[in-house]
């Protein structure tokens, strides 16, 4: 007996259109903070941990200290391998590429943080 399959295609236009609401939702409630980089001198957790700390405090977000599940969801502009080991330990936080943003993604977190605002609004853009 076969399983009922529910997956459904979607359009690339209605996919960015998605992505676009939630985003501006996020952007409404002030859930999202714009960085112009995260790069870190070198491969330290405590001081990738001191840099959410200080967002989160800038921005007005509640505490993330306590928390164990990811709040944050970091998208990255491009890959550099000194923020990914950096941030992946960070029990409250998640990495992700700005390519593979998806409305899903940003919906599951409680706040985003973008790296390079103005490449990145310009990517997303495109894909619009």
């Amino acid at each position: 007996l076969a399983e009922k399959n529910y997956k459904r295609k979607i359009s690339k236009k209605m996919r960015a259109q998605a992505l676009f609401s939630v985003l501006s939702k996020k952007l409404k409630d002030n859930e999202i903070i714009f960085i112009d980089s995260l790069a870190m001198p070198s491969i330290k957790t405590k001081s990738a941990a001191d840099v959410v700390k200080n967002l989160s405090k800038t921005a007005g977000w509640k505490s993330l200290e306590n928390s164990k599940k990811p709040r944050v969801l970091t998208a990255l502009f491009e890959r550099d391998e000194k923020i990914e080991k950096s941030f992946r330990n960070l029990p409250q936080l998640e990495l992700v590429f700005l390519k593979n943003l998806n409305p899903l993604d940003v919906l599951n977190y409680q706040y985003l943080l973008i790296e390079n605002p103005v490449e990145s609004v310009k990517f997303l853009e495109s894909r619009g």
